[in-house]
């Protein structure tokens, strides 16, 4: 009887081990924002989690006439969304994020989105 009850809480730690690893990396895992206008780069945002800003700060648009994050959609499940810096865009990075996770896609380049301007 003791064996089954030791047994069960074995694979019960095992199964909270592994969603608090899939947790810690999809909250501290960095994405980096590139806002883009048609072929152009105007911003980018390097290095954002979940609890970030992301709001556009100065030093991170690189023309001198553009709009400073408004105006920009992103696509997400085949449908275009507007860029705002809530809660559904945290839920975006969040799913970013995991999806790599899950396909093993661990690389720099997989960790981007890319938001075009209206």
């Amino acid at each position: 009887m003791i064996d089954i009850e030791r047994s069960k809480a074995t694979l019960l730690s095992a199964l909270i081990a592994i969603l608090v690893i899939i947790l810690v990396y999809t909250l501290f895992t960095p994405v980096d924002l590139v806002f883009m206008n048609g072929e152009d780069e105007v911003a980018y945002k390097a290095n954002v989690m979940i609890f970030s800003d992301l709001e556009l700060d100065a030093e991170d648009i690189k023309c001198d006439n553009c709009t400073e994050g408004k105006g920009y959609t992103y696509t997400s499940g085949g449908q275009q969304k507007d860029f705002n810096a809530d809660f559904g865009f945290r839920l975006e990075i969040a799913k970013t994020t995991l999806t790599n996770f899950f396909t093993f896609n661990w690389t720099d380049d997989a960790n981007v989105i890319v938001l075009q301007a209206k």
